[in-house]
């Protein structure tokens, strides 16, 4: 699997885990310390995240990391 499409897994396992977990963006951008503007527009881009940040929403959200990441060997 290639690393953009990868990327893009991840992204829609972040916005399935947001969309199940009934918070606002504002209360995920509180509770993940990510900046409102930033997470706006993570969302509106389609990802385009950093570690950091998909640690920090997998704790906001409570779900394990792993839920957002792919298993099959990644490609540059």
């Amino acid at each position: 699997m290639d690393i953009n499409r990868a990327a893009n897994e991840a992204s829609q396992r972040i916005s399935a885990a947001f969309t199940r977990s009934g918070l606002s963006k504002k209360k995920l951008s509180e509770d993940s310390g990510i900046p409102y503007a930033t997470l706006d527009r993570r969302f509106r881009n389609g990802g385009g995240y950093t570690l950091r940040e998909v640690y920090a929403l997998a704790a906001a959200l409570d779900v394990p990391t792993s839920q957002f990441i792919v298993d099959d060997k990644v490609s540059p």
